[in-house]
């Protein structure tokens, strides 16, 4: 029966350890961060279809308020979200989800507002993006790793 030999054990587990430690955290946000940009795109170029465009309300519009957010951090895990800010933060839901026939105390002495309908904007940007954003990410974390491979010693 043959026998296997294995040379360079030592050296593969050194080169493993070297390219792991590649993905420093700035790295590791910067691909999170590029993974997220373009579902974030897609999301204002569909809120941009919903903008009235007769007057700027004060805080924006909603497509001015849609960012990447880092939630959490640590050492081996990333928390990234597609939030909004400004006026966009009181407005999305609504938007997104609709509203019901509702009370509007403070607007013109107080009304009955009709409710409105829902014209989503979020979703379908997330559904176009979600696919690609698994491949994008790994190609970005692929292309780090390579960096740190081929910067390794070469053998003799």
């Amino acid at each position: 029966m043959a026998r296997a030999v294995v040379r360079g054990d030592r050296r593969l587990s050194s080169n493993l350890r070297s390219i792991g430690a590649a993905f420093t955290a700035a790295e590791m946000d910067e691909i999170c961060r590029k993974t997220l940009a373009p579902m974030r795109d897609r999301a204002e170029v569909n809120a941009l279809a919903l903008r009235d465009f007769t007057h700027t309300p004060p805080g924006g519009h909603l497509d001015e308020g849609i960012v990447i957010v880092k939630q959490k951090s640590s050492a081996g895990f990333r928390e990234f979200w597609i939030s909004f800010t400004r006026r966009a933060r009181k407005l999305a839901h609504l938007v997104e989800f609709g509203t019901a026939p509702h009370w509007q105390p403070h607007r013109f002495g107080g009304w009955m507002h009709p409710g409105a309908r829902p014209k989503p904007f979020f979703r379908p940007a997330f559904e176009a993006e979600k696919n690609s954003a698994l491949g994008l990410f790994a190609a970005l974390a692929w292309g780090v790793i390579a960096r740190r491979a081929a910067a390794l010693p070469k053998d003799d």
